[in-house]
C-alpha cells in the first residue's frame, strides 16, 4: 500500500536529536534561533521578519490578534481550507467571508475574491492549496487598493514560488506547517512571517506569554537578575523547542531533494493521466511557478 502522507527520515535528524539530548537544553534555545536563521535564507527574507511557533494553526491564530481582527470585522477566505483558518477568525469574534476557487488551481481568485469584499473587510486570507501557488501577487495589488491586509497560508508551500518568490511572502504575514504529514516535518511546529518586523516582534512576545526579551535560560549570562520579566501584552506560551528544531535545520538540508522528487512523481502522473478520457489532471504551472506539490 501507499501511504498517502509519509515522512522521510534518516540517521541525520537522530543524530541532531542526541546532540540537543547531550546539551541538556531541550526547550526554545540556539537551535531554534539557527533553523530560524536558515528558514529566512530559504525564503530570501531577513531574519528580523521571522518567529517561530508551534504550529500553522498557532501561526494563524496569531495573524488574526496581530492585525486586530475582531467582532465586526470580516476576512475573505478560501471555501476549499483547514478549518484552522476559520477558527482563528471566529476566536477573534470576526467573520469568516468564503469565496469559492478555481476549479483547476483549487486556489481563490483575484476577481472572486474582490467581489466579497467590502465596508467591514479587515484581510483576506489565501491559502495555496497543495502547494500550487495563487495568484498572489495580484491579490497583494488588490488588498493595497483596499487598504486591507494579505495573510498567506502556505501550510503546504514550503517550497512553492511565484514568478521567483517564496510563497508566504506576498502578503503581510505567512505561515508555513512543519506537522507530521507535510513535506519538512519536524513532528509538530511552523513559521510564522511578518513584513514589517516590529509586527515579527510582537508576534515572538505574544508567542512567549507577552514576555518582553528571550527566555531566562537564554539571558542567564546577559543578566546578573535574568529571572525577572518585562511583561507586554497579553500572550499564550506558542514556542516550539530545540529538539523539534533540530529535526527541521536536517530536513530543510533535505527540502530540495524531496521537492526534486515529488515534482518527477507529478511529470509521470501528468504523462499516464493525460489519456484517460474525462478525467481532469492539475494545470501545469506558469512560466517561473513552482509548486512543492504537497498534494498531486
Amino acid at each position: 500500500m501507499i501511504n498517502l502522507f509519509e515522512p522521510v527520515l534518516g540517521e541525520e535528524e537522530l543524530a541532531a536529536i542526541g546532540e540537543v539530548f547531550a546539551d541538556g537544553w531541550l526547550g526554545k534555545g540556539k537551535r531554534t534561533r539557527a533553523f530560524e536563521a536558515a528558514f529566512a535564507d530559504h525564503l530570501g527574507v531577513a531574519e528580523e521578519q521571522i518567529v517561530s511557533v508551534n504550529s500553522c494553526t498557532e501561526g494563524l491564530f496569531l495573524a488574526t490578534e496581530l492585525l486586530e481582527i475582531g467582532p465586526g470585522d470580516e476576512v475573505v477566505l478560501p471555501s476549499v481550507s483547514f478549518v484552522g483558518a476559520a477558527n482563528a477568525v471566529a476566536a477573534r469574534g470576526g467573520k469568516p467571508v468564503f469565496c469559492d476557487v478555481d476549479a483547476d488551481t483549487l486556489n481563490p481568485g483575484t476577481a472572486e475574491i474582490a467581489r466579497r469584499i467590502g465596508p467591514a473587510t479587515k484581510a483576506v486570507l489565501v491559502l495555496h492549496y497543495g502547494g500550487c501557488p495563487g495568484d498572489v501577487a495580484t491579490i497583494a495589488a488588490l488588498c493595497r487598493e483596499h487598504g486591507i491586509a494579505l495573510v498567506e497560508d502556505a501550510a503546504c508551500a514550503v517550497a512553492s514560488r511565484a514568478a521567483g518568490t517564496a510563497c508566504g511572502t506576498f502578503g503581510d504575514l505567512g505561515v508555513w506547517s512543519f506537522d507530521a504529514m507535510k513535506i519538512l516535518v519536524t513532528g509538530d511546529g511552523g513559521m510564522l512571517y511578518a513584513k514589517d518586523p516590529a509586527l515579527a516582534r510582537r508576534a515572538a512576545e505574544l508567542a512567549y506569554l507577552g514576555l518582553r526579551q528571550l527566555s531566562g535560560y537564554a539571558e542567564a549570562g546577559t543578566r546578573k537578575r535574568w529571572w525577572e520579566f518585562d511583561v507586554g501584552p497579553f500572550g499564550r506560551r506558542s514556542v516550539t523547542n530545540d529538539i523539534c528544531s533540530a529535526i527541521g535545520m536536517v530536513q530543510l538540508g533535505k527540502l530540495p531533494s524531496f521537492v526534486r522528487r515529488r515534482r518527477e512523481i507529478c511529470r509521470r502522473y501528468d504523462a499516464r493521466l493525460a489519456a484517460v478520457p474525462g478525467l481532469r489532471v492539475p494545470p501545469r504551472m506558469p512560466p517561473g511557478h513552482e509548486s512543492s506539490y504537497y498534494f498531486y
